[in-house]
Protein backbone atom coordinates (compact mmCIF):
# COMPACT_ATOMS: atom_id res chain seq x y z
CA UNK A 1 0.00 0.00 0.00
CA UNK A 2 1.07 3.51 -1.06
CA UNK A 3 2.26 4.97 2.33
CA UNK A 4 -0.07 8.34 1.93
CA UNK A 5 -2.58 5.77 1.42
CA UNK A 6 -1.64 4.31 4.15
CA UNK A 7 -1.20 7.07 6.14
CA UNK A 8 -4.99 8.21 5.28
CA UNK A 9 -6.69 4.88 6.71
CA UNK A 10 -4.58 5.68 9.96
CA UNK A 11 -6.67 8.56 10.38
CA UNK A 12 -8.56 9.06 13.73
CA UNK A 13 -6.49 5.93 14.95
CA UNK A 14 -4.91 7.21 18.46
CA UNK A 15 -1.63 5.84 19.54
CA UNK A 16 -3.09 4.65 23.02
CA UNK A 17 -5.64 2.45 20.87
CA UNK A 18 -2.99 0.89 18.70
CA UNK A 19 -0.70 0.09 21.06
CA UNK A 20 -3.65 -1.54 23.71
CA UNK A 21 -4.26 -3.27 20.24
CA UNK A 22 -0.52 -4.14 19.23
CA UNK A 23 0.82 -5.02 22.66
CA UNK A 24 -2.21 -6.12 24.65
CA UNK A 25 -0.61 -7.46 27.50
CA UNK A 26 0.67 -4.21 28.80
CA UNK A 27 -0.63 -2.33 32.09
CA UNK A 28 -2.30 1.10 31.54
CA UNK A 29 0.46 2.76 33.42
CA UNK A 30 2.90 1.17 31.26
CA UNK A 31 0.89 2.19 27.86
CA UNK A 32 0.52 5.92 29.21
CA UNK A 33 4.03 6.20 30.22
CA UNK A 34 5.07 4.61 26.58
CA UNK A 35 2.79 7.01 24.47
CA UNK A 36 4.65 9.96 26.91
CA UNK A 37 7.47 8.91 25.12
CA UNK A 38 6.82 8.59 21.92
CA UNK A 39 5.22 12.14 21.93
CA UNK A 40 8.44 13.56 23.74
CA UNK A 41 9.84 12.13 20.01
CA UNK A 42 7.35 13.58 18.30
CA UNK A 43 5.27 10.72 17.65
CA UNK A 44 1.78 11.83 18.53
CA UNK A 45 -1.01 9.59 16.57
CA UNK A 46 0.24 6.38 14.23
CA UNK A 47 0.10 7.58 10.83
CA UNK A 48 3.22 9.88 12.16
CA UNK A 49 5.13 6.47 12.46
CA UNK A 50 5.28 6.53 8.90
CA UNK A 51 6.64 9.86 8.63
CA UNK A 52 9.98 8.41 9.74
CA UNK A 53 12.06 6.21 7.48
CA UNK A 54 12.22 2.78 9.65
CA UNK A 55 16.06 2.84 9.57
CA UNK A 56 16.06 6.21 11.26
CA UNK A 57 13.46 5.92 13.56
CA UNK A 58 15.55 2.72 15.09
CA UNK A 59 18.62 4.83 14.83
CA UNK A 60 17.32 7.32 17.37
CA UNK A 61 15.73 5.01 19.77
CA UNK A 62 18.51 2.76 19.78
CA UNK A 63 20.53 6.07 20.71
CA UNK A 64 17.95 8.01 23.09
CA UNK A 65 18.80 6.95 26.35
CA UNK A 66 14.83 7.34 27.73
CA UNK A 67 14.16 4.24 25.94
CA UNK A 68 15.40 0.63 27.09
CA UNK A 69 15.46 -2.86 24.85
CA UNK A 70 11.46 -3.80 25.95
CA UNK A 71 10.67 -0.13 24.81
CA UNK A 72 12.64 0.01 21.82
CA UNK A 73 10.72 -3.57 20.98
CA UNK A 74 7.57 -2.55 21.30
CA UNK A 75 8.19 0.57 19.36
CA UNK A 76 9.17 -1.00 16.73
CA UNK A 77 6.55 -3.70 16.85
CA UNK A 78 4.11 -0.77 16.28
CA UNK A 79 5.99 0.70 13.41
CA UNK A 80 5.62 -2.69 11.94
CA UNK A 81 1.89 -2.87 12.46
CA UNK A 82 1.59 0.45 10.64
CA UNK A 83 3.91 -0.49 7.89
CA UNK A 84 3.88 -4.36 7.40
CA UNK A 85 5.05 -3.83 3.51
CA UNK A 86 8.42 -2.55 4.54
CA UNK A 87 8.76 -4.78 7.47
CA UNK A 88 8.70 -7.82 5.21
CA UNK A 89 11.06 -5.83 2.53
CA UNK A 90 13.69 -5.35 4.94
CA UNK A 91 13.57 -9.16 5.93
CA UNK A 92 13.50 -9.63 2.57
CA UNK A 93 17.26 -8.05 1.84
CA UNK A 94 18.69 -9.82 4.88
CA UNK A 95 17.57 -13.09 4.15
CA UNK A 96 18.75 -12.09 0.43
CA UNK A 97 21.97 -11.30 2.03
CA UNK A 98 22.63 -14.31 3.60
CA UNK A 99 21.77 -16.58 0.65
CA UNK A 100 24.66 -14.69 -1.59
CA UNK A 101 26.66 -15.91 1.59
CA UNK A 102 25.97 -19.46 0.25
CA UNK A 103 23.07 -20.17 2.55
CA UNK A 104 23.08 -20.97 6.57
CA UNK A 105 24.52 -24.28 7.68
CA UNK A 106 22.84 -25.37 10.63
CA UNK A 107 25.68 -27.34 12.45
CA UNK A 108 24.37 -30.22 14.91
CA UNK A 109 20.68 -29.87 13.58
CA UNK A 110 17.98 -32.48 14.25
CA UNK A 111 17.41 -35.44 11.60
CA UNK A 112 13.99 -36.07 12.73
CA UNK A 113 11.41 -34.89 10.00
CA UNK A 114 7.39 -34.65 9.91
CA UNK A 115 4.30 -33.27 10.59
CA UNK A 116 3.29 -32.40 13.89
CA UNK A 117 -0.36 -33.81 13.96
CA UNK A 118 -1.42 -32.21 17.18
CA UNK A 119 -4.42 -29.93 16.74
CA UNK A 120 -5.95 -29.49 20.17
CA UNK A 121 -4.21 -26.53 21.56
CA UNK A 122 -6.32 -23.51 22.51
CA UNK A 123 -5.84 -20.02 23.15
CA UNK A 124 -4.14 -16.44 21.86
CA UNK A 125 -0.96 -18.14 20.73
CA UNK A 126 -2.03 -21.22 21.13
CA UNK A 127 -1.41 -22.31 24.81
CA UNK A 128 1.37 -25.22 25.26
CA UNK A 129 0.13 -28.78 25.64
CA UNK A 130 1.94 -30.48 28.84
CA UNK A 131 2.04 -33.68 25.99
CA UNK A 132 4.85 -34.19 23.47
CA UNK A 133 4.00 -33.48 20.42
CA UNK A 134 3.82 -37.02 17.62
CA UNK A 135 6.44 -36.43 14.77
CA UNK A 136 5.95 -39.00 12.20
CA UNK A 137 8.66 -39.86 9.83
CA UNK A 138 8.87 -38.81 6.40
CA UNK A 139 10.93 -41.75 5.51
CA UNK A 140 14.49 -39.76 5.04
CA UNK A 141 12.56 -37.11 2.61
CA UNK A 142 14.44 -33.61 3.08
CA UNK A 143 11.92 -32.02 0.69
CA UNK A 144 11.44 -28.64 2.64
CA UNK A 145 7.36 -27.92 2.90
CA UNK A 146 6.26 -24.91 1.08
CA UNK A 147 4.98 -23.20 3.95
CA UNK A 148 8.70 -23.66 5.36
CA UNK A 149 10.13 -22.28 2.54
CA UNK A 150 8.01 -19.08 2.69
CA UNK A 151 8.99 -18.74 6.47
CA UNK A 152 12.48 -19.28 5.91
CA UNK A 153 12.35 -15.93 3.52
CA UNK A 154 10.46 -14.20 5.48
CA UNK A 155 7.20 -13.90 2.74
CA UNK A 156 5.13 -12.59 5.05
CA UNK A 157 1.93 -12.36 2.22
CA UNK A 158 2.73 -16.19 1.35
CA UNK A 159 2.44 -17.22 4.67
CA UNK A 160 -0.82 -15.90 5.09
CA UNK A 161 -1.95 -17.31 1.73
CA UNK A 162 -0.83 -20.71 2.64
CA UNK A 163 -1.87 -20.53 6.76
CA UNK A 164 -5.18 -19.30 4.59
CA UNK A 165 -5.32 -22.29 2.06
CA UNK A 166 -5.30 -24.61 5.04
CA UNK A 167 -1.69 -25.63 4.95
CA UNK A 168 -0.66 -27.28 8.43
CA UNK A 169 1.49 -24.35 10.67
CA UNK A 170 2.35 -26.67 12.78
CA UNK A 171 4.40 -28.70 10.20
CA UNK A 172 7.61 -29.89 11.30
CA UNK A 173 10.76 -29.95 9.05
CA UNK A 174 14.60 -31.56 10.16
CA UNK A 175 12.88 -30.87 14.21
CA UNK A 176 12.34 -27.35 13.88
CA UNK A 177 8.72 -26.17 14.49
CA UNK A 178 8.46 -23.04 12.02
CA UNK A 179 7.92 -20.78 14.97
CA UNK A 180 11.30 -21.46 16.04
CA UNK A 181 12.39 -20.82 11.84
CA UNK A 182 10.60 -16.95 12.07
CA UNK A 183 11.56 -16.89 16.16
CA UNK A 184 15.43 -17.00 14.69
CA UNK A 185 15.65 -15.28 11.98
CA UNK A 186 13.58 -12.47 13.67
CA UNK A 187 10.34 -12.43 11.30
CA UNK A 188 8.09 -10.84 14.06
CA UNK A 189 5.06 -10.32 11.60
CA UNK A 190 5.18 -14.18 10.66
CA UNK A 191 5.79 -14.99 14.13
CA UNK A 192 2.33 -13.44 15.06
CA UNK A 193 0.62 -15.33 11.96
CA UNK A 194 1.02 -18.14 13.47
CA UNK A 195 0.73 -17.92 17.18
CA UNK A 196 -2.58 -16.40 16.39
CA UNK A 197 -3.33 -19.56 14.38
CA UNK A 198 -3.96 -20.98 17.92
CA UNK A 199 -2.20 -23.84 17.05
CA UNK A 200 1.48 -23.51 17.33
CA UNK A 201 2.72 -25.20 20.72
CA UNK A 202 5.67 -22.16 21.94
CA UNK A 203 6.94 -24.62 24.09
CA UNK A 204 7.66 -27.03 21.28
CA UNK A 205 11.30 -28.52 21.58
CA UNK A 206 13.80 -30.17 19.53
CA UNK A 207 15.93 -32.86 20.67
CA UNK A 208 18.25 -30.79 22.60
CA UNK A 209 15.19 -29.10 23.85
CA UNK A 210 15.97 -25.74 22.80
CA UNK A 211 12.64 -23.95 21.96
CA UNK A 212 11.76 -20.99 20.06
CA UNK A 213 12.59 -18.42 22.92
CA UNK A 214 16.09 -20.28 22.90
CA UNK A 215 16.59 -19.86 19.61
CA UNK A 216 15.77 -16.03 19.62
CA UNK A 217 17.84 -15.36 22.17
CA UNK A 218 20.86 -17.76 21.13
CA UNK A 219 20.81 -18.01 17.46
CA UNK A 220 22.54 -20.73 15.77
CA UNK A 221 25.05 -19.99 13.26
CA UNK A 222 24.71 -18.97 9.70
CA UNK A 223 27.87 -20.68 8.65
CA UNK A 224 29.57 -17.41 8.56
CA UNK A 225 29.33 -14.42 10.64
CA UNK A 226 27.19 -14.67 13.93
CA UNK A 227 23.68 -14.46 13.72
CA UNK A 228 22.17 -11.37 16.16
CA UNK A 229 19.32 -12.19 18.58
CA UNK A 230 16.68 -11.11 18.06
CA UNK A 231 15.09 -8.68 20.77
CA UNK A 232 11.75 -8.35 18.67
CA UNK A 233 11.41 -11.80 18.58
CA UNK A 234 12.10 -12.39 22.48
CA UNK A 235 9.89 -9.66 23.20
CA UNK A 236 6.98 -11.31 21.60
CA UNK A 237 7.99 -14.67 22.73
CA UNK A 238 7.45 -13.86 26.34
CA UNK A 239 4.54 -11.12 25.40
CA UNK A 240 2.50 -14.49 24.52
CA UNK A 241 3.89 -16.39 27.56
CA UNK A 242 6.90 -18.29 26.58
CA UNK A 243 8.35 -20.29 29.41
CA UNK A 244 11.55 -18.36 29.94
CA UNK A 245 12.46 -20.38 33.25
CA UNK A 246 12.60 -23.72 30.56
CA UNK A 247 16.17 -25.43 30.25
CA UNK A 248 17.77 -27.17 27.20
CA UNK A 249 19.75 -30.42 27.95
CA UNK A 250 22.48 -28.78 28.94
CA UNK A 251 20.44 -27.10 31.66
CA UNK A 252 20.60 -23.11 30.11
CA UNK A 253 17.51 -21.64 30.00
CA UNK A 254 17.35 -19.10 27.18
CA UNK A 255 18.65 -16.25 28.90
CA UNK A 256 21.46 -18.30 30.32
CA UNK A 257 22.51 -19.08 26.66
CA UNK A 258 22.13 -15.19 25.84
CA UNK A 259 24.18 -14.40 28.50
CA UNK A 260 26.70 -16.80 27.89
CA UNK A 261 27.14 -15.60 24.32
CA UNK A 262 27.11 -12.26 25.36
CA UNK A 263 23.91 -11.31 23.94
CA UNK A 264 23.79 -8.62 26.05
CA UNK A 265 20.73 -6.94 24.64
CA UNK A 266 18.66 -10.04 24.64
CA UNK A 267 18.96 -10.40 28.29
CA UNK A 268 17.96 -6.44 28.54
CA UNK A 269 15.27 -8.11 27.52
CA UNK A 270 14.61 -10.88 29.74
CA UNK A 271 15.40 -8.13 32.62
CA UNK A 272 12.56 -6.09 31.30
CA UNK A 273 10.31 -8.86 31.47
CA UNK A 274 11.12 -9.66 35.43
CA UNK A 275 13.54 -12.72 34.55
Amino acid sequence: MDPSARSEELNGVTMNSLVEQVLPFRSSKYIEDFCEKMLAEGIASPSELLRVPKKAFLEKLLTHANFNHLEMADALSLRNAVDPVSAKDARSKQNGRRTARGGRGRSRSSRRCGKNVRDNSEGRGGQRNKSRPHRSSNNGNKVKPELWIAVAQGDTAKVRELLTQGQDPQVIFEGWSLLMKASEEGHEDIMRLLLNTGKIDIEFANRKNRTALSFAAAPSNDGSTPRKASVWAIHLLLQNGADANKKDMTGATAKDRAFRENRLDAVAVFQAFGF
